[in-house]
């Protein structure tokens, strides 16, 4: 039993020191919006309860509308069908400053750092106030991407909508789906949270007190 609890206690460690080598606020949610873990910038975030909560019942959000959407978009992101799973994007109103952007996608199955708390779906918050998005040229550098795609990635990074980006940058849905399908190419990646989690920590991390 003693032994258990050590392996456990130490799993449960490393994933921490995991999550806080992120600077992006990131949650591990189990099944009904049930949080699992954060990093220590999500705990930060949420401590103010300005906008995003943690309940009894789970991850939410102050305004009742904003709450109802995102438990209903987080079940659709822990659908219990690997297929019917899907990302999805919210924005989560605060009181101190602009909107707080969310992105809840199905966790990857191996995603699981105590057996009996499952993780099925990750969250990552992008405060447009205190995160800054790296240069498009530091994209265009890393991994070969246009002007174009550089500047739809950062957008998507902060989590807005791909049909919103379509008005902002005068392109049909269709070229947009182009672009989107080139970048997820030469980034390595499936999913639009892996893209936020590969673009949101290459922007400069809060200083750390030592």
């Amino acid at each position: 039993m003693h032994s258990q609890l050590g392996r456990l206690r130490s799993v449960a460690n490393g994933w921490h020191a995991a999550l806080n080598a992120i600077s992006t606020p990131m949650f591990l949610l189990g099944l009904s919006s049930r949080v699992i873990g954060m990093n220590d910038a999500a705990a930060s975030l949420v401590s103010k309860r300005d906008g995003l909560l943690i309940t009894k019942s789970g991850i939410s959000a102050e305004r009742p509308s904003e709450a109802h959407q995102l438990r209903y978009l987080v079940k659709i992101a822990t659908a219990a069908s690997s297929n019917a799973a899907k990302s999805a994007a919210l924005k989560v109103t605060r009181r101190s400053g602009s909107p707080l952007n969310l992105l809840i996608s199905p966790a990857p199955d191996y995603v699981e750092p105590e057996s009996e708390r499952k993780v099925i779906a990750l969250l990552f918050i992008s405060d447009p106030d205190q995160c800054p998005l790296p240069a498009p040229a530091v994209l265009q550098m890393l991994y070969g991407l246009t002007s174009t795609e550089s500047r739809l990635t950062l957008h998507l990074a902060n989590g807005q909508d791909l049909r919103g980006i379509c008005d902002e940058f005068s392109i049909t849905y269709a070229t947009a789906r182009a672009h989107l399908r080139n970048i997820f190419q030469k980034l390595g990646i499936r999913r639009q949270a892996e893209l936020a989690s590969l673009i949101l920590p290459l922007a400069s991390p809060p200083s750390r007190q030592r």
